[in-house]
């Protein structure tokens, strides 16, 4: 933001617990995917926040994007969202995870 002279002003630092920081990384990627569609870059904020010590408690909404990494990328099933995909039992979430592979390459994922 600039002030009043023109210049480039900082804001003071608002100090903000582990906690708050987690719940903010989970937010931003569940918003990359909800309005872009762009799981690669939701799951890539997501495991850099989770490389930082500071950043706890990302496993399973990680977890999440990966398998829907998987479906939407590997598989090219673009048309499932992070929602739809939360809200499928798991043995469908495997079945859309492994529509493309062959008998011999079902191991990989499983």
């Amino acid at each position: 933001a600039l002030d009043t002279n023109g210049s480039l002003s900082v804001p003071a630092t608002i100090p903000l617990d582990a906690g708050q920081v987690t719940e903010w990384v989970q937010q931003r990627a569940v918003e990359i995917e909800t309005t872009c569609g762009l799981v690669d870059l939701s799951l890539e904020l997501l495991e850099m926040a989770h490389g930082e010590k500071s950043v706890p408690g990302l496993a399973a909404v990680i977890n999440q994007f990966q398998g829907l990494h998987r479906i939407v990328y590997d598989v090219g099933n673009a048309d499932v969202t992070l929602s739809e995909y939360n809200a499928l039992p798991d043995a469908e979430r495997l079945r859309l995870m492994t529509a493309d592979l062959g008998p011999t390459n079902y191991r990989q994922v499983v």
